[in-house]
């Protein structure tokens, strides 16, 4: 029974990474004709909705662990996000020194996952901003972490698979020189840490609340910079 429960998890994990690539290319395909020639405002709205669309699926295919995470993480969320918090901040300095490091390395440039990031919050802002704060961190939580929680019986290996892959996702396609890849690096060690604490709490929502505070500072660190 526990080797047919971790064969099926296996496979929910997979379908989840399957869902977050495809879905939103199929429900852009169906809406792109009626949009294509409208307004930075009613494309904001579309692509807002297109996540919303995404994360609703992805909740639906997981809505088992999903509940019973939530239920256990009312009762110890005081646990859940010192545990979380801790590591959070060793995550983000060990982050903030790979980063410095590599953009030292390429002449001043940062990722161009994060160049992206800015230009879109200034063409669809809601878009931009809701998926940064909320939508994104629940959908990749669910996506990079959710299913694997219990296919993978080892916190080394959890951790350490989880969080490369967490990573390598926020690199594809970004990719236009070598130093381009090293940026690998910062995005995997803030998804080692999301893993760490998801499989050390036991619980996907420490993973999303930390996904949640990290990607609401990222997002005043932009918002400051334009001002400053």
């Amino acid at each position: 029974m526990e080797k047919k429960n971790k064969g099926k998890n296996i496979v929910i994990s997979f379908v989840n990474i399957g869902l977050f690539y495809t879905l939103p290319i199929l429900f852009s395909s169906l809406i792109a004709k009626y949009i294509i020639n409208s307004s930075n405002m009613v494309k904001d709205i579309a692509l807002f909705i297109i996540d919303i669309l995404v994360l609703s699926v992805l909740i639906i295919c997981n809505f088992d662990l999903l509940k019973k995470d939530f239920i256990k993480f009312k009762k110890d969320y005081k646990k859940c996000l010192d545990t979380g918090f801790k590591y959070y901040v060793l995550g983000l300095i060990l982050m903030f020194i790979s980063n410095f490091i590599i953009i030292s390395i390429n002449g001043g440039n940062i990722a161009n996952n994060e160049e992206l990031n800015r230009s879109v919050i200034g063409l669809y802002p809601l878009y931009a901003i809701s998926s940064i704060i909320l939508l994104g961190p629940i959908t990749e939580e669910i996506t990079f972490r959710g299913g694997f929680k219990k296919a993978i019986g080892n916190i080394v290996l959890y951790t350490v698979f989880t969080g490369i892959l967490f990573g390598s996702a926020h690199i594809i396609g970004n990719v236009n020189t070598f130093t381009d890849v090293l940026f690998i690096i910062p995005y995997s060690i803030l998804g080692l840490m999301f893993s760490y604490v998801c499989y050390k709490t036991n619980n996907i929502f420490t993973s999303i609340s930390m996904h949640i505070v990290h990607n609401s500072f990222a997002l005043l660190m932009i918002f400051l910079g334009g001002i400053l």
